[in-house]
């Protein structure tokens, strides 16, 4: 069976210049999804090293452990990063680090879990 196709128009080839364009757009935004400053996102590696260790942790544990007392340069550290306490910013930051070397550190996605994504931080 074929299928009628109809003949392509001057309207037709403005749209597909348009979609192009905006697809073009979309993927340069996409490969520039890094952070304003990855030397902050290094030193935020380091201060959730710091604290978490060797161990396993998704965004939002991180980010009650942030509000205690004895970590207030991990919550400072995630507010100038990713410029909010915000577990889903946090997690898309760690998504960017996974598997770069930040300073020596790197990202590690170890599994999900009901809260989300579990990483760790890994010495290069």
């Amino acid at each position: 069976m074929k299928l009628a196709v109809a003949p392509a128009s001057v309207a037709d080839d403005a749209i597909v210049v348009v979609l192009t364009a905006i697809l073009a757009e979309l993927r340069a935004q996409r490969a520039d999804r890094g952070f304003a400053d990855d030397n902050a996102l290094a030193d935020l590696l380091h201060v959730i090293l710091a604290h978490i260790g060797n161990r396993t942790f998704n965004s939002s544990s991180l980010l009650i452990h942030s509000r205690l007392p004895i970590a207030v340069a991990l919550r400072d550290a995630i507010v100038r990063t990713v410029g909010a306490a915000n577990a889903r910013l946090v997690g898309k930051a760690l998504a960017y680090a996974e598997g770069r070397d930040f300073d020596g550190l790197t990202v590690t996605r170890v599994g999900d879990d009901a809260n989300g994504v579990v990483w760790t931080i890994t010495t290069l």
